[in-house]
């Protein structure tokens, strides 16, 4: 990652895993390549997060509790946003693989992580994204509410 420290300055990227430790190491990663990253540890979090700020990129575990990785990326692009998604996954099959990849995901990517197949996932992604700042317009209150059940 030398040398790309400003490749992505200005560009934001949504970070969401229930795992901690995933998120923290996926920050550093991300931010060594210049993103502002921000992070959610559920799907129903990401919702709010990616109504708030515009995203251009966003790299999502696909099993969560509340709100796993698919239905999270659904929910967003039936919202509106167009930023490319990357998802990782433990237990992932070829039929879940098949459904995120014809959804229009960009890459599903089976842990563990071998990073520098992540750079390249997020450089491919990034060059075939033809967003600018692209953000979700969700009915916020909704998934505030829904934090009580």
């Amino acid at each position: 990652m030398t040398g790309q420290t400003d490749r992505y300055g200005g560009k934001i990227a949504l970070v969401v895993d229930d795992d901690r430790v995933v998120r923290l190491i996926l920050r550093r990663m991300l931010e060594g390549m210049g993103f502002e990253v921000l992070d959610a540890p559920d799907g129903k979090i990401a919702l709010v997060t990616a109504s708030q700020r515009p995203l251009h990129l966003v790299i999502t575990d696909q099993y969560m509790p509340r709100m796993n990785g698919l239905e999270f990326f659904r929910m967003a692009r039936a919202a509106g946003m167009t930023a490319p998604v990357i998802f990782l996954t433990a237990l992932g099959t070829p039929d879940e693989a098949h459904q995120a990849l014809t959804s229009g995901a960009s890459d599903f990517i089976e842990k563990p992580l071998r990073m520098n197949r992540l750079v390249d996932a997020v450089h491919a992604a990034m060059n075939s994204s033809d967003t600018d700042s692209l953000s979700v317009e969700i009915d916020v209150e909704e998934f505030k509410a829904g934090e009580a059940e």
